[in-house]
This record gives C-alpha cells, structure tokens and sequence, in this order.
C-alpha cells in the first residue's frame, strides 16, 4: 500500500519557500534618499509670479557661484524630497489674533520720541510701557536695537529676528552680530528685535513681530528708512516668526498711532527657519513655546507657513543646509513646494553642509554667505 504524505507537511514546506522570497526580496529592495546627492554647489531656484522668464521651467541662480538647474533635473530632485506628509495650502489665512480690548488703557496720543544717534545702539521699547502692552502679564517688555548705517539718504531695512526655539531669544550670533556686518558691509539700516517668548505664546509674540514692522515704517524718517524697502530676516524660530509677518500681517492693531501702520514686510529673508507646526519636521520645542496652552490642532495648521499661503504676501527667499539636523531642511521644502504651487515669489538656495544656528558665523565655516545672497536678491528686485 502506497501512503500519501500528510498535508501539514506540504504546508510547512510552501511556508519555508515563501518566507525565503520575501527575504530576498527585502535585501535587495534599494531605498529611496531623505536627501539629495551632495555636491560642492549649492542648489538654487526661482519661481517668481511675477517673471514670466521664471515660471515657464527655466530657473535663476546667482551669478559666479551655482549653475542652472534643467527642468528635468530639478523634477528628478523634487522626487528625492517626497514628504511623509503632503500639506495643500490654504488660499487665504484664517487667523486673526484676537486682542481684547481693555477700557481702562489710554492709548498715547502721541507716541514717544526716540534716540537715532547712529554711534549708540540702545533698546527701544515697542510700548510705552506695560501698561499699553497686550498680552504683558509676567513678561518682559520687548524692544527693537537700531543699528543705523552712516549718511543721510534714504536706506533700505532689515528687521531680524533672532532664533531660540522661543524659549530664549539668541541675541548674539543671530542678532547683534548679524546686525553690525549687515550695517556695515550692505549698508542697510539693521534692527534687533528681542520679543516675549515661552511662557507668552503665540498672541504676545506675533503681537511684538507685527508691532516692530509698523513701528520701523512709523518712525522712518526718523531712521532714513524706506518705509516701502522693509525686509524682515528671520533665524531658525525667528525664521517662522518672519514668515508669520509675512502671511498675517495687519491683524492684532491695538490702536495707537504707531498701530495705523501697515505691518506687511515688503520682502522676507529666512535662514534655516522652523517653518511647519504639523508633527512630519516640526521643531518641537518651537511648537510647544509657540502655542503654549493653546497647542491645538487647529492652530498647528494656522502657523505652519505652508498652510498660511495668501496672494498678496511679500517674496520669500529661504537658506538651508541639507545636513541640518535640528530643524530639517523639509520644513522649507514644504514651504517652497506649496509656494510654487500657488504660483508665489519663491527663491531658495540649499548648501550641502552647514548644519543649523551657524549665524553671521556661516560666512567663514561653511562658505554661506547670506548677507550676500540677500543683497544680491534685492538688486535683483531692484532695490
């Protein structure tokens, strides 16, 4: 008699097959980069609203210092940043600080005169006094540094906003510093914003942002400010503070003189910024000191920069380094993705070392020179 073998080994054997093709299967498999492939020159783009030379697949880089980049290159490139979390942008903002009036305070008539002795760099409040402050309780009060460049005719300004992951504000590398090269090598007028962080959240810190824009175009005489030339540059969280400038700019007025200003910077210049709130490259201590209390996911969504896209926004310029780790370089990519797609003025330029919070100091440990770039960029608009 002939006996048959039973099915549980022929089971056991089609396991042991299968289970050595997947093996194989996943050893072999090649993974796709987070990055691109390093290379000495820095990668830089332009899509412009404005410039039909830009928008048609033909990209600008500056002169001497990195090459065009063919459209199908650049395709291939965006391929090898694929998000893990694909964010379309809002078509307008839907946020408006919510500043709650308080009968008992008298606004100035007159707002206070201020120092422009351009030997003297000494902080000016953005308030009278806390009194006149929104948001003060147990806070600082902020203030805005003017570095002025020497002469008389009529500069171009730079506001900065110093990063720090909103816990502190790094008023060195990122601010004073920044401020003396900027005044002295582009002369242009520099200003040093110190603001209200953690535990202030969002509403006192955007209020401070928006209160120095208005308070630099209220007092441009004053400071031989182009009051229509303003640029504001933003470090890491100062970055995102930047861009916040840029996208909900004339919300939070309080209702003195300087208030009736337009807070909306006329260009926006940001190095290695926290851009989004959602959870894919968020810095988290920056989310957490930001929002504070309210860290809700509504307002993750209303102050990440792709999500906050408008029209009538300012053009962006956005530095990064591709090996930074502290804030990673999808925070722009995101933003420069949502941008060009909504057809805004975006120019970004990314270098393949330079890690994260190198400030002015990038100039001489990795070559990015920045406040070049930035001057280059605003000859080029024609400042």
């Amino acid at each position: 008699m002939i006996q048959r073998k039973k099915p549980r080994f022929l089971f056991l054997r089609m396991a042991v097959f299968f289970f050595a093709v997947f093996l194989i299967s996943a050893c072999t498999t090649e993974k796709t980069p987070v990055f691109p492939e390093s290379s000495s020159t820095p990668i830089v783009v332009t899509a412009s609203a404005s410039d039909t030379e830009k928008t048609d697949g033909s990209f600008s880089a500056i002169p001497d210092e990195a090459s065009e980049i063919p459209k199908k290159e650049k395709q291939q490139e965006e391929k090898l940043h694929t998000p893990f979390e694909t964010i379309s942008p809002s078509p307008a903002p839907f946020y408006e600080p919510e500043i709650e009036e308080d009968p008992s305070i008298q606004y100035l008539k007159e707002p206070d005169q201020i120092s422009t002795d351009t030997g003297k760099h000494k902080p000016i409040p953005l308030w009278h006094s806390k009194e006149y402050l929104p948001y003060g309780t147990n806070s600082y009060m902020p203030s805005i540094t003017p570095y002025l460049a020497e002469g008389e005719e009529t500069k171009i300004s730079v506001i900065i906003f110093p990063g720090g992951g909103y816990e502190t504000v790094s008023m060195g590398r990122e601010g004073t510093e920044a401020a003396e090269y900027l005044c002295e090598k582009l002369n242009v007028n520099a200003f040093v914003v110190k603001y209200r962080v953690a535990p202030s959240n969002y509403r006192a810190i955007l209020s401070d942002a928006l209160r120095a824009v208005r308070f630099v175009r209220f007092y441009s005489e004053q400071f031989h400010t182009d009051r229509n030339r303003i640029v504001v540059l933003g470090f890491s969280a100062g970055g995102h503070l930047a861009m916040m400038t840029g996208e909900h700019f004339d919300y939070g007025k309080t209702g003195d003189d300087i208030d009736a200003e337009s807070s909306r910077p006329d260009a926006v210049f940001l190095c290695y910024p926290v851009e989004t709130m959602l959870e894919s490259f968020t810095h988290k201590g920056s989310r957490k000191n930001f929002l504070g209390k309210e860290d809700t996911q509504d307002n993750r969504v209303r102050f990440s920069a792709e999500k906050g896209l408008r029209p009538d926004m300012p053009p962006v310029y956005i530095v990064h380094s591709e090996d930074d780790r502290i804030v990673p370089i999808e925070n722009s990519i995101e933003t420069v993705r949502a941008m060009e797609k909504e057809g805004l003025d975006i120019t970004y330029r990314w270098f393949p070392k330079g890690g994260h919070g190198y400030g002015i100091a990038g100039i001489k440990w990795y070559q990015i020179d920045w406040p070049m770039i930035l001057k280059e960029w605003l000859e080029e608009r024609g400042w």
